[in-house]
């Protein structure tokens, strides 16, 4: 990219509608052993991400991913449904009609995941990694978050934590 070997560029744009994914039971909604199929953050968001990825010449590998995601969500404790929470039945929808992107409380999630691998010995990597994840909802306080890491591995990609 850009003249540069081993320098490599992402950007991606997800979107759901609310209520898309439920079913009109829990047995039919688009998950799997409890968790989502489709994407981590249910329904009703829209979401833009970025990675940068450079490979140098002594097996080192940085990545900066970058996530910013806007969010509808339901109450805490389910007894309205805007269609963020994919668990609930399509019963329980505040309007059959005139849905919106993002409806419900806004939610605002920012999240910078910064990490450096090295391959020591063939398909042998010891891993750093930082996550930063700052949370804004309209009617609760704002939550910073920080996650450091360091690991080694044998030939399996680092697992990352993108919601």
């Amino acid at each position: 990219m850009a003249g540069v070997s081993n320098l490599d560029a992402q950007i991606e744009y997800n979107t759901a509608r609310p209520y898309t994914y439920t079913h009109h039971n829990e047995g039919g909604n688009y998950t799997h052993y409890n968790q989502a199929l489709a994407h981590p953050l249910g329904a009703n968001f829209r979401e833009l991400m970025g990675v940068l990825q450079y490979r140098t010449f002594k097996q080192f590998h940085f990545k900066l991913t970058m996530l910013y995601a806007q969010q509808g969500l339901d109450n805490a404790d389910d007894t309205t449904n805007w269609g963020g929470n994919i668990f609930l039945d399509s019963d329980t929808r505040e309007q059959d009609y005139g849905n919106k992107l993002l409806q419900g409380i806004s939610t605002t999630t920012l999240l910078a995941d910064i990490s450096l691998s090295q391959m020591w010995k063939h398909n042998l990597f010891f891993d750093l990694g930082y996550t930063y994840r700052l949370q804004q909802t309209a009617n609760t306080d704002t939550r910073h978050q920080h996650f450091f890491s360091a690991g080694m591995r044998l030939n399996i990609a680092r697992k990352q934590w993108l919601f």
